[in-house]
């Protein structure tokens, strides 16, 4: 006995319906050479094709994925907490200095240029996440690191009073100042070595 299946996600119901009469048909059929031979009854292996082909024909309509013009969302795995991500800092940083970052170990992103002629644009910038946190460190041979993160902030990923916010902090930054702002919570360190200046964002959810 042949089942019809409609390939088509659109017509449930059509397929259900085409089923039954295929399913009704073989009935009839054995119902008639019955009748040729003896007083019409329902024998057990007709009810049991009519039930099996009820069964067969209700989970293909069952288990048909309503159509949709869209494919459907992946669950998301690393989904950012924050306003931004990982990613997007990096296309910052890649469109501003005209390079592309290198994978360093424990899954950092890293742009580096330490063999620049001019030791004040030299520098090594880390983008690494920390559980929910998303780390930026700026390593510089002067005070540079000041300047790429002030236009880091001016960037389309921050908003005006943020950009504002942060900017204020930059001329603090060595006490470490944390600001916790709508959309994130922003911790910026300064650190002043005899070879170079180092200068951590780290942004948290806030």
């Amino acid at each position: 006995m042949a089942i019809i299946h409609d390939t088509n996600s659109g017509k449930e119901g059509g397929t259900l319906v085409k089923n039954l009469i295929s399913i009704l048909e073989v009935v009839a059929r054995i119902m008639r050479r019955e009748a040729g031979a003896r007083p019409l009854r329902l024998s057990v292996p007709v009810v049991a094709t009519l039930f099996v082909g009820l069964l067969i024909g209700a989970r293909g309509v069952l288990d048909r994925k309503p159509p949709s013009g869209t494919p459907e969302p992946k669950p998301s795995r690393g989904r950012s907490l924050l306003p931004f991500s990982a990613t997007d800092v990096t296309h910052y940083f890649s469109s501003v200095l005209g390079r592309q970052p290198v994978r360093a170990s424990g899954g950092a992103i890293l742009f580096e240029d330490s063999k620049a002629i001019q030791p004040q644009h030299r520098y090594r910038i880390v983008i690494v996440t920390e559980h929910n946190d998303l780390v930026i460190t700026l390593s510089v041979e002067s005070d540079i690191g000041t300047h790429l993160a002030r236009e880091f902030f001016e960037a389309p990923l921050f908003k005006p009073n943020e950009t504002q916010r942060l900017s204020a902090m930059l001329d603090h930054a060595q006490s470490a100042p944390t600001e916790r702002l709508r959309r994130f919570t922003v911790t910026i360190r300064k650190l002043i070595f005899p070879d170079h200046v180092r200068l951590t964002l780290r942004f948290s959810p806030t």
